[in-house]
């Protein structure tokens, strides 16, 4: 029998808004700093995400990740491809 898989999805709908932004600050500050974007690279990716139709309450209808956190790690891309950042 195998263990229930973590499930972000039903823990989210029970946070607040203000959780919800601890969980992220806390998932920032644990990223080593040299997979973390530096802060004009971390806006211009937010900025991109603001403007798309994928975005919902944070959250990348695409990928199911906060943007705000996916943003932050030079490694990842967007889902929409890395054309978009």
């Amino acid at each position: 029998m195998s263990a229930k898989p973590f499930c972000v999805r039903c823990l989210i709908r029970e946070m607040t808004d203000r959780d919800a932004l601890a969980q992220i600050r806390k998932y920032q500050s644990q990223v080593p700093d040299h997979e973390k974007a530096d802060d004009e690279l971390y806006e211009e990716r937010l900025t991109v995400c603001k403007e798309c139709k994928y975005l919902h309450l944070g959250t990348c209808l695409k990928c199911g990740g906060y943007v705000e956190a996916r943003a932050y790690r030079t490694a990842q891309h967007c889902p929409l491809g890395e054309q978009m950042w």
